[in-house]
């Protein structure tokens, strides 16, 4: 779960992305938080 300042969150995933590798899908929740320009 997200949803604190855009940029933490996105290093977040990063980790999650490094520790998981890419065969495994990665959703996220930020419960509206990031605007549409934050999320794409």
């Amino acid at each position: 779960k997200l949803g604190g300042p855009a940029s933490l969150d996105v290093e977040r995933v990063k980790a999650v992305r490094e520790a998981v590798g890419d065969s495994v899908r990665i959703r996220v929740d930020v419960n509206q938080a990031w605007s549409l320009r934050e999320a794409s």
